[in-house]
């Protein structure tokens, strides 16, 4: 069975044969499906904390304009936003906008303060500080891309809702 394939119902109807309600009289689609969440927020920070190879994945360009020094989840433009899906970031590659190649950042616990003030064309470092990746300012607008664990479930509202990932079918039921 493809990922694209599991829905909430095929896990649905198996458990509740398990628990000796085929006919889903006790154990209905509405009645199993906070159980359901609760297992696959299980499997998620499984996979997340593990960083299990269907987590990962990279992002598209996000261009930096000169002087910016957050990119941020809901960022207003013109700050650069993070990707929506991403629960933390694992490398981070920049570039001047638009030319290659790209390369690695250095990922720090806190950014140095001996660079406070000193302009440079790259940000070199970066900091994953409340949930915002944080940078020197660069004098020239940059291009980064992330290497980051995405959130792999999207939430279920019904039987009909989709479970996108491969073999984790008798682990739900």
């Amino acid at each position: 069975m493809a990922a694209s394939d599991l829905v909430a119902s095929t896990v649905m109807n198996q458990s509740a044969s398990l628990l000796n309600d085929t006919a889903r009289t006790v154990y209905t689609y509405a009645a199993q499906i906070p159980y359901l969440k609760m297992a696959l927020q299980e499997l998620r920070e499984e996979f997340e904390q593990n960083s299990i190879p269907v987590t990962e994945t990279t992002s598209a360009v996000i261009p930096v304009l000169a002087g910016q020094t957050v990119l941020a989840y809901n960022a207003v433009l013109p700050l650069p936003p993070l990707p929506s899906d991403m629960v933390e970031p694992l490398q981070l590659w920049e570039r001047q906008t638009g030319v290659d190649p790209y390369t690695p950042m250095v990922k720090r616990d806190f950014l140095p303060h001996n660079l406070a003030g000193v302009e440079s064309s790259q940000f070199v470092f970066y900091v994953w500080q409340s949930q915002e990746i944080r940078v020197l300012p660069a004098n020239q607008n940059n291009d980064i891309k992330i290497d980051y664990i995405k959130q792999l479930f999207t939430d279920i509202i019904d039987e009909n809702s989709q479970i996108n990932v491969i073999n984790a079918q008798t682990f739900l039921e």
